[in-house]
């Protein structure tokens, strides 16, 4: 639904500033939470990671959780 989507922008706002954040937890979608993780080094490198699950509570009860790293420019392509 297109305010779904409206709900998005202030919701990556959270992140950018370092704090997680839970969009489309209404109890009608599949629950999105993006909790950060890190710094962490990897191979001499540091970075930065995030925490990303989607629980279908309203329907199947499942959930899947993911670690997924970010380029530095994550929170600004997400916005373009």
């Amino acid at each position: 639904m297109p305010e779904d989507l409206d709900d998005w922008a202030p919701a990556l706002e959270l992140p950018a500033q370092g704090r997680s954040v839970r969009w489309m937890n209404d109890g009608r979608n599949p629950e999105i939470r993006i909790t950060l993780q890190g710094p962490y080094i990897s191979r001499g490198e540091v970075l930065n990671a995030i925490e990303v699950t989607v629980k279908d509570t309203p329907v199947s009860l499942t959930s899947v959780c993911v670690l997924v790293r970010l380029s530095t420019d994550w929170v600004d392509a997400r916005r373009a």
